[in-house]
């Protein structure tokens, strides 16, 4: 267990010792948006130009619609899937699994209206939904690393 916490970036072993608890500064947090923000707008872009059947994520993109101003609990799964489904028409295994790896990592999550931040993954999901059936890899990119970067930027006060 200790060396999966390591691993994550958690602790820091020290042989023949005790484990430290690593410190979660602000330069952590960015980076670890950064590069989450780098692998899925590479799969994002992947998605537009490699996915082949868009119906699951029209079928993901609507229900995330529907459960935006009700129930976060269900958006929240909704929001999982959307960006899995991505992923998925990536259809590059080995980046799909270092996606996971980065969403497996520490969680960095601020305080802010549930409501206001459903409304805004759904913007920013509308747009990258619309980029990847149009076969806009670019703009598909584009549009991801702002939806993680900037948005999770701007949420923890990071410049």
């Amino acid at each position: 267990v200790l060396h999966i916490l390591a691993e994550e970036g958690l602790i820091t072993l020290r042989k023949n010792r005790s484990a430290i608890v690593n410190e979660q500064t602000d330069q952590n947090i960015r980076d670890h948006f950064e590069i989450r923000g780098l692998l899925e707008a590479k799969a994002a872009a992947f998605a537009a130009q490699r996915g082949t059947d868009f119906s699951k994520l029209t079928e993901i993109m609507n229900k995330s619609m529907e459960a935006e101003n009700e129930d976060h609990t269900a958006w929240e799964m909704c929001n999982l899937k959307f960006h899995r489904e991505v992923w998925r028409l990536a259809d590059c295994p080995k980046l799909e699994q270092l996606i996971q790896q980065v969403w497996n990592s520490p969680s960095y999550v601020k305080e802010q209206s549930l409501l206001n931040r459903r409304i805004m993954a759904n913007k920013d999901h509308k747009g990258i939904y619309e980029a990847i059936i149009a076969r806009d890899a670019d703009l598909a990119s584009l549009l991801m690393t702002r939806h993680i970067v900037k948005r999770n930027m701007e949420n923890f006060d990071l410049k």
